[in-house]
Parts: C-alpha cells; structure tokens; sequence
C-alpha cells in the first residue's frame, strides 16, 4: 500500500519517502519551485560525484589555476590532504608572496595588498599597493562609485 501524500508533502523520487516540502532546495525551474531530489539525496550525490570525479577535478586545477594569482586548491581524500600544484605553493597568494619579498618582512594581520589597475592577474610590483584592510575597502567603495557616477554621466 503506498502512503498517501499531505499537501505540505512531496516524494523523493531517489529514496523513495514522503517528505515535508522543507526537505527539499528550492528551485524556480520546476513547477512546484522546488528541486527533484530531497537535500539528503542531493548531497548524497554530489559526494558521490566528487568521489568518483576526484581526478578530473586535479587535473582541471592543474590545468586551469597555472598561471593565475588564485590559492592551490586542496582535494580532500579519505586519508590526507593533496594539493594540486598552482603558481605558488603553500596555498599563499601570489601577489602577496611578492610584496612580502619587496618588503623583506611578511605581511602584518592588518596589511592587504591592492590591485592599482584592477587586474588581478597583473602582479607586477608597481601595479601593486600595501595598505590597510579598512582602508582597501575604502578604496574598492570609492572606485565602484566613481564608476557609477561616470556611467551617470555618460548616459546624459
């Protein structure tokens, strides 16, 4: 005999059960703006996707991060931790390895390194700016807004 559904319900089609419609993600594309498969079957899955992916995945970062300024992306495994090789290893930026070798000390907790063309693939040594956190949100607010206001103005 098959269990009947509330109307707050709906059912899994991969395990089976009648669940509240809490158990599910939301989704726009479906008709009832919620996802097929409950949330534990969704991570169930994609665990089990990222299991048997798991060197498809190196590879796409060996592959793709080479030459950019991003972290080396670590891969966990059952036992350890592997690291894919990147631009600089340790898991440190790039551009944050070459302003501590400009100042021949490391960074303090409260130093950030800015980007003055916006690029953040440009590591060159003048491009970049050591300031403090606070103050390199500062700066990012004041460019978002002079951007506005130069498309403002543009626009008139």
């Amino acid at each position: 005999m098959i269990p009947t559904q509330s109307p707050e319900e709906k059912a899994c089609p991969k395990c089976g059960f009648n669940k509240n419609f809490s158990e599910f993600h939301k989704s726009s594309q479906n008709k009832d703006g919620l996802q097929r498969w409950c949330k534990l079957c969704d991570l169930k899955g994609k665990k089990e996707y990222y299991k048997n992916h798991r060197d498809d995945r190196l590879e796409y970062y060996k592959n793709h991060f080479r030459n950019s300024n991003l972290m080396v992306q670590r891969i966990h495994t059952d036992r350890r931790i592997e690291k894919s090789y990147m631009m600089h290893g340790g898991g440190r930026y790039v551009h944050v390895v070459i302003a501590e070798q400009i100042l021949d000390r490391p960074l303090k907790t409260s130093e950030c390194v800015h980007h003055l063309d916006g690029n953040g693939l440009n590591n060159s040594h003048d491009n970049l700016l050591i300031c403090t956190r606070s103050y390199h949100t500062y700066l990012h607010h004041a460019i978002r807004w002079f951007k506005r206001t130069q498309n403002k103005k543009e626009k008139r």
